[in-house]
């Protein structure tokens, strides 16, 4: 594994936890989606020159969809189950909760 590649996978596996432990909290959805996205901005924050710094080096190394598929599994997918949840218990009214990841983003060469 590169440099970049631990980095990365270390930065979305803190956010991923992050989500985890966020949303295993009792409550409601709105509570919980709440503290979700404040746990992974925190988790983000932790270390800010890897939110700033290993975009630009992904996209050199041509893995930007590869990063944006990891991204979307374990740190978007929690949240699109808590709207899904959401809307299902008629907590949140939601457009279409079921929109998965845009197939444009396989395709984006830039952040």
């Amino acid at each position: 594994m590169t440099w970049l590649g631990f980095f990365l996978a270390d930065k979305l596996n803190r956010a991923s936890v992050a989500a985890k432990q966020a949303i295993a909290f009792e409550g409601a959805v709105v509570e919980r989606l709440e503290r979700t996205l404040g746990s992974v901005m925190q988790a983000m924050a932790e270390h800010p020159a890897l939110s700033t710094e290993v975009p630009g080096a992904i996209t050199e190394t041509g893995k930007l969809a590869d990063a944006v598929t990891g991204a979307d599994r374990l740190v978007l997918a929690p949240f699109r189950d808590l709207l899904i949840e959401g809307e299902a218990t008629g907590e949140l009214v939601i457009p279409d909760v079921n929109t998965q990841r845009s197939p444009s983003w396989e395709r984006s060469t830039s952040w």
